[in-house]
């Protein structure tokens, strides 16, 4: 535990939770747990680091690997190797002292442990054996610089949201005055078909680190290119829509080198129109649009295969997505 007030604490190069042979079966209730209790509140915390010997294993413990307490605003978590824990990997809790996944919010208003940081969202990741190419969204305060991280591991967290075994490189991107950004990123990393991707987002220059990302199972693919977004001939990019398959929403992100009207709609598998979500002007730049599953006029649609159309520019793309029920 890291409990009281005051700042500059370092947790670098450290095995946390595992045994004598290596193996996460120690059992140990949590791994890195900064709070306050009361206190100002600790800050400037770095728990890792992208530098040789930096980073630390945490690993086997009963519930959460990190865990960022409410009213703690910065803590820097990169570079580690976390999995096998029984909770989240990473934790913030929020004003409410709830734990579980923090849902993104718009524009990241939301407070908490590291301001509740919004995560990325991983919209495909493939890999041809030598290197991985991730593609996706970060949704968060605009104007602002992040770090994002990015991992490889076996399986999935049951939450559906990741751990993060293998570290595998970083990227910054900068959000708009809309609070978007994407990204595109080709890491020099060899993993095993089948394996998950997961990513964090470290607001800059303050270095608060989001919870992991949803997992996004790494394909076979040629990750020398960028065959997963749609783009036409103007420099419009109709990314895939995220999560996909989804069950309640999924965000659709979509980019312009120069403003121009925009139509955004979905359809069925029949070709039949859905519902519009978009018909305005839009300026340059990222946008984000969430469809909710349900049609024009407010009713919830079936499970199924839909497309959505981006008509802009005089182009059209289409991408698309597919609804659980």
């Amino acid at each position: 535990y890291i409990i009281g007030s005051g700042s500059g604490i370092d947790i670098v190069g450290n095995t946390i939770g595992l045994d004598a042979n290596g193996d996460p079966v120690l059992g140990s209730v949590t791994g890195v747990d900064v709070e306050s209790f009361g206190f100002a509140g600790v800050t400037d915390i770095t728990v890792g680091g992208t530098g040789p010997g930096q980073g630390n294993v945490i690993a086997g413990h009963i519930f959460r690997a990190v865990t960022v307490g409410r009213v703690v605003p910065q803590v820097r978590i990169s570079g580690n190797s976390i999995y096998a824990n029984g909770e989240l990997g990473i934790e913030l809790v929020d004003d409410a002292s709830q734990y579980g996944v923090t849902v993104n919010d718009p524009l990241d208003a939301d407070t908490g442990g590291n301001g509740l940081q919004n995560f990325p969202e991983i919209a495909s990741a493939s890999t041809n054996g030598a290197t991985v190419q991730i593609v996706g969204t970060l949704h968060s305060s605009p104007s602002d610089e992040f770090s994002l991280d990015f991992f490889a591991s076996p399986t999935c967290d049951a939450t559906g949201f990741g751990e993060g075994e293998m570290y595998l490189g970083s990227t910054t991107v900068f959000t708009n005055g809309a609070g978007d950004a994407s990204f595109d990123v080709i890491l020099g990393a060899a993993v095993p078909e089948g394996w998950v991707a997961t990513s964090t987002a470290t607001l800059e220059p303050l270095g608060a680190t989001s919870e992991f990302s949803a997992c996004v199972v790494i394909e076979v693919g040629n990750a020398t290119a960028t065959p997963v977004v749609s783009a036409g001939a103007s420099g419009i990019r109709l990314l895939p829509s995220t999560p996909n398959p989804f069950r309640l929403d999924t965000a659709i992100h979509y980019t312009l080198p120069a403003a121009v009207d925009v139509h955004l709609a979905v359809y069925d598998a029949a070709g039949r129109l859905v519902r519009v979500l978009e018909n305005a002007r839009r300026p340059a730049g990222s946008h984000r649009v969430v469809w909710d599953g349900r049609s024009g006029d407010g009713r919830r649609v079936a499970g199924g295969v839909y497309f959505y159309r981006l008509r802009a520019g005089g182009e059209a793309l289409t991408r698309r997505a597919i609804l659980t029920r």
